[in-house]
């Protein structure tokens, strides 16, 4: 039987271990010369490994030091390995415990930020894929070890003003193509994000010019934005403002027949046009009328 627990030990069978470990322990205990009576070392080591191989912790760690107290095996050094394995297993075991409470808590608390700002949330049936999905400024979150437990319970839930980090789509409707940026923390404004991606003057060369914007109209100072509601109500964006102002300004709460709304937050995403000034940007804003009120 103690070899039958060896082998079940290799092939990590930890059930089957248990049963036969604990087989042996009992006859051990029945026996009828009281001297003899001590649990079989190796039966309680691999009690141990089994235990801790099942995950139960505590219960692997009372074996081992009921293996320890049997004389002649204080000093092994197997007991202060396997201890080692338990302590390193339990570690790991409670952080990914604890790494899952606070997953479910913060994206508990990211769609009551959400709601706080005044966003319209829609989901269709078939999302786009995004890997950059919205998410709390982690610099402005709590910093606390996953482990040990007493130290761990000192972490605390993000409230719903935490800055949010959106992935935000800006729409080229005139040359048919967008951008993605990943990260348009709500701190920072339409000016900060489109510095970047288009020049500041129709004379600058850095960056360089969109390889569509042949006609060299789309530089910062010369673009306006704009976004829809979910009401369908068409409106233009403060460049110099930031994306929480604006978000916040969009928000409209219902009166009497009014209804709800802002802005739309679809798929996890929010999505913005951004157009040069002039005839194109009137061109947009009467298309757009016309095919909201049907004309």
């Amino acid at each position: 039987m103690s070899n039958r627990a060896a082998c079940n030990v290799a092939l990590r069978q930890w059930k089957q271990v248990l049963k036969d470990t604990s087989t042996i322990i009992a006859l051990a205990a029945a026996n009828e010369d009281p001297s003899k009576r001590d649990p079989p070392a190796k039966a309680l080591f691999r009690a141990a490994q089994a235990l801790a191989g099942l995950g139960k912790w505590d219960e692997a760690t009372d074996a081992i030091e009921r293996g320890r107290k049997i004389p002649g095996e204080e000093d092994k050094a197997w007991w202060g390995t396997l201890i080692t394995d338990v302590e390193k297993g339990k570690k790991a075991d409670a952080e990914r415990q604890e790494r899952n409470r606070r997953k479910t808590l913060t994206e508990q608390a990211e769609k009551m930020a959400v709601a706080a700002h005044g966003l319209m949330v829609e989901n269709t049936p078939n999302p786009p894929d995004n890997p950059h999905p919205l998410h709390f400024d982690p610099s402005a979150l709590s910093d606390v070890p996953l482990y040990p437990p007493e130290k761990a319970a000192e972490w605390q839930v993000p409230l719903p003003y935490t800055p949010l980090i959106f992935p935000v789509f800006l729409m080229y409707p005139q040359h048919h193509t967008s951008d993605f940026i990943t990260h348009f923390h709500e701190d920072t404004s339409f000016d900060e994000q489109l510095a970047p991606i288009f020049p500041a003057s129709p004379s600058a060369t850095s960056p360089p010019w969109s390889e569509w914007d042949t006609a060299h109209e789309y530089y910062t100072s010369n673009l306006v934005v704009y976004v829809e509601t979910q009401q369908r109500r068409l409106l233009k964006v403060g460049k110099e403002i930031t994306l929480r102002e604006v978000i916040t300004k969009a928000r409209r709460d219902p009166v009497g027949s009014t209804p709800r709304d802002g802005i739309v937050l679809r798929d996890g995403l929010l999505s913005f046009v951004v157009l040069p000034k002039g005839p194109q940007e009137r061109k947009f804003i009467d298309e757009f009328k016309r095919a909201r009120d049907g004309k």
